[in-house]
């Protein structure tokens, strides 16, 4: 997959993981995205 869609796939997951209150979920989610945006730069 592309940086984009790794990137776009953890903001997914972060937001399910703050919509359904889990915190676990929510912070991969962000890790995922932090890490896709690292690589694209």
């Amino acid at each position: 997959m592309g940086d984009r869609s790794e990137e776009m796939k953890g903001n997914l997951k972060e937001t399910a993981g703050k919509i359904t209150g889990n915190e676990r979920m929510e912070n991969e989610g962000k890790a995922e995205k932090d890490k896709a945006e690292a690589k694209r730069q």
